[in-house]
């Protein structure tokens, strides 16, 4: 089964997975490996559990940007939360300055969608 391939940075995002994932029975979630990304994956993972008829396996502990980013490309998890400006410097390879944080998404937004086939969701505002 191919799963659609979410970039988590909203807690917002469970009511729009039951579009995007109709049909899928779970959905694995992943994580970087330090401390706000356990707790924000851990996040996700029981606002999945919480709103939507969707199981959840936990890939917590991925190591950095780089290797959680191909993990997500490559179909191993559907949803990971993610930084704006870490996507925009570290995978894009683009300078923010000058950028406001609206343009900064903006951005890492479509490429993602273009490049990679991932959907960005909206920014949590923290």
């Amino acid at each position: 089964m191919v799963r659609n391939k979410i970039l988590a940075i909203s807690l917002l995002f469970a009511f729009g997975l039951g579009v995007g994932c109709a049909g899928q029975k779970s959905i694995v979630v992943g994580s970087k490996n330090f401390t706000e990304q356990l707790i924000l994956g851990e996040l996700i993972a029981q606002q999945i559990e919480g709103c939507a008829d969707l199981s959840v396996e936990r890939r917590f502990g991925l190591g950095g940007t780089l290797l959680a980013h191909q993990a997500i490309v490559n179909g191993e998890i559907d949803i990971y939360p993610e930084y704006t400006g870490t996507a925009l410097t570290s995978v894009l390879k683009e300078d923010p300055a000058g950028r406001t944080p609206e343009q900064v998404f903006a951005r890492v937004r479509d490429v993602y969608r273009e490049r990679f086939g991932v959907l960005w969701m909206e920014p949590l505002g923290l």
